[in-house]
């Protein structure tokens, strides 16, 4: 991000594991990652099933 002025965009799968998720936003969050740039889809379903 601040090396190459890039804006920096975080994917996260949630699997399951639950608690882990909540850090890992707090943790994009304190690397001054923006909100709307922060994003964690719910794949329980999809990695359960297949």
């Amino acid at each position: 991000q601040t090396e190459y002025g890039c804006e920096v965009i975080t994917y996260t799968a949630d699997l399951g594991q639950g608690e882990e998720l909540e850090p890992a936003r707090q943790k994009a969050l304190m690397m001054g990652i923006k909100e709307e740039n922060i994003h964690i889809l719910d794949a329980r379903e999809e990695f359960v099933r297949d």
